[in-house]
């Protein structure tokens, strides 16, 4: 009979059952809520939305505030409240146009389209449009333009208003429009382009480089107003936030609140999951610990035998660490192909509403977060398992 028998041969089966079965559980609740913490965050930063919990603000407009032209611009301080507010991570104003702006196409086999419009610009980590090379000097050929995404049905619906075929987004971006700007007594013309749509965005972006030109050299007023706003909420402190959109009587789309709100929720109940599995593994590594003391007191005899023929107590507690380890080992091994299997079934029932999330076999950054974060757990509790074993060793070999 070897070393590990004599010590093991006492164990309780079926108290050892329910810690392996505790394990299982708590590690694959820990993999599977640190995976979709990554996925709900993949979700809100697709390349179609802003993501990252922003939405566009302004003032709402009343029968009152219609005959002032300034009571829908926010003062500074306003602004000053708003940047202060810890449900608002961050803070940009977007930046309108001070001068004349008219929009035109000219395309053979198309009839002549021309309007004004108002344009404005934003940062450039705050398009929801992927685009490569977002700016302008006065040598570029053509201004970039993104259009908000119902141009496209205003566009279409002109086109059939005179019996034309219609245009798709992408062929869209090879028309060629001509803007043209004026004032102070000046015009210009300049070739423009679409190059991609926004869901997010209700008037037509350029490049910052662009505004400022046209502002500096076109503008009547070097004073720019702030009438729209991009702000980053903080969904753990929504509720704070609609107390002072209401206290500054704000407008912000109801889908983009849905969107937060929603994100919010989710993002509590996968915070609760996560407190009851880490719970689940502390319970776990507890019961570890009564196993190992009730196995050293059960086994007394055995180990006092072996610590008067010369065995250490670091020898005996290894014993314990290699015993846990291969277990753990094998429930991590047994975890990972049942979260796959789980995730599939998640997966497959998010799919049925709409929402678009990874492969079920696919490895995001998430899926290996959540398998080093159980490994760790698993190697915490052996090693606390092992020191507290050598303590108690130690005290039987010095009694």
């Amino acid at each position: 009979m070897t070393i590990k028998q004599l010590v093991f041969r006492k164990v309780n089966k079926l108290q050892l059952r329910i810690v392996t079965l505790g394990a299982v559980v708590g590690f694959l609740f820990v993999f599977v809520v640190i995976h979709y913490f990554g996925e709900i965050n993949n979700l809100t930063k697709g390349q179609e939305s802003l993501g990252a919990n922003l939405v566009v603000a302004q003032k709402k407009v009343t029968k009152y505030s219609s005959f002032n032209e300034t009571s829908n611009l926010f003062t500074a301080d306003e602004l000053s409240i708003l940047q202060k507010h810890k449900a608002i991570k961050r803070l940009e104003p977007v930046i309108n146009n001070q001068f004349y702006v008219s929009l035109a196409m000219r395309e053979e086999g198309l009839p002549y389209f021309r309007t004004d419009i108002f344009i404005q610009s934003v940062s450039n980590d705050l398009l929801d449009v992927d685009i490569n090379d977002w700016k302008w000097n006065e040598n570029t050929k053509f201004v970039p333009l993104i259009m908000p995404r119902d141009f496209m049905l205003m566009l279409n619906q002109f086109a059939a208003s005179y019996k034309i075929p219609q245009v798709s987004e992408d062929i869209a971006k090879t028309l060629n429009f001509t803007l043209s700007i004026r004032g102070k007594g000046q015009n210009q013309s300049v070739n423009a382009r679409i190059v991609g749509f926004s869901n997010q965005m209700n008037a037509v972006l350029v490049p910052e480089q662009f505004m400022s030109y046209g502002n500096t050299k076109f503008a009547s007023s070097d004073s720019i107003p702030v009438s729209q706003l991009v702000l980053q909420l903080d969904e753990k402190q929504f509720s704070d936030f609609e107390q002072v959109a209401e206290e500054l009587n704000l407008e912000i789309k109801e889908n983009e609140l849905l969107l937060v709100k929603i994100q919010g929720m989710l993002y509590a109940v996968l915070s609760a999951l996560l407190f009851v599995a880490l719970l689940i593994v502390l319970l776990c590594g507890m019961l570890i610990l009564q196993f190992s003391m009730l196995l050293i007191s059960d086994s007394a005899y055995e180990i006092q035998t072996l610590l008067r023929l010369g065995y250490y107590p670091k020898q005996i507690a290894r014993l314990f660490f290699k015993y846990f380890l291969m277990r753990f080992l094998l429930i991590i091994l047994f975890t990972i192909p049942v979260f796959f299997i789980v995730k599939f079934f998640i997966n497959k029932s998010m799919i049925q509403y709409g929402l678009l999330v990874s492969e079920p076999l696919s490895l995001e950054l998430s899926t290996l977060l959540g398998f080093c974060s159980i490994t760790f757990l698993a190697l915490l509790i052996t090693v606390l398992n092992y020191v507290t074993v050598l303590t108690k060793m130690s005290k039987a070999a010095k009694g």
